[in-house]
């Protein structure tokens, strides 16, 4: 890659909080999923200096985040695929966070996990309130977020 090299990482200050912060949560977890997205948003950050309140809320979110928040979180950014996948049609006047345990089946049932999800993805500002019909529900920051872990590879 042009103008890459591990120096100008070394002094890079964005890139070594994102390097050590994520290297911490890393090793306090087992979840593949946790991993890989800090493993990603390392990466990330070594190609392209993220916004600093993306990378901040991003680890403050990683660090109590389940793969789970990190799957609904996408549902939010791009239902339509998800709902057509799992054939629901959305009517005017229907609530998104209605159909996540519809879509996510291990969901089903465990309504009180989904609903703190909910609150942990608003508290953090990843996603809209939910009013109804929405086409997506992320926010700047939440598609920010998706970003940074997304595979730069």
């Amino acid at each position: 890659m042009e103008n890459f090299s591990t120096e100008s990482l070394s002094k890079n200050e964005a890139f070594i909080t994102m390097l050590l912060e994520a290297s911490h949560l890393a090793v306090r977890s087992h979840e593949r999923e946790k991993i890989e997205s800090l493993r990603n948003a390392v990466l990330n950050a070594a190609l392209e200096t993220p916004e600093e309140h993306a990378q901040a809320i991003l680890l403050q979110f990683l660090a109590v985040a389940t793969p789970w928040h990190l799957r609904v979180l996408t549902f939010y950014q791009s239902p339509d695929a998800y709902l057509k996948k799992a054939g629901i049609t959305l009517n005017t006047g229907d609530y998104l966070s209605h159909f996540v345990s519809r879509v996510f089946k291990e969901l089903d049932g465990n309504e009180t996990f989904r609903l703190q999800i909910e609150r942990d993805l608003l508290h953090y500002g990843l996603v809209l309130p939910e009013q109804a019909w929405y086409s997506e529900r992320t926010t700047n920051t939440g598609d920010k977020v998706l970003k940074l872990i997304a595979s730069p590879i």
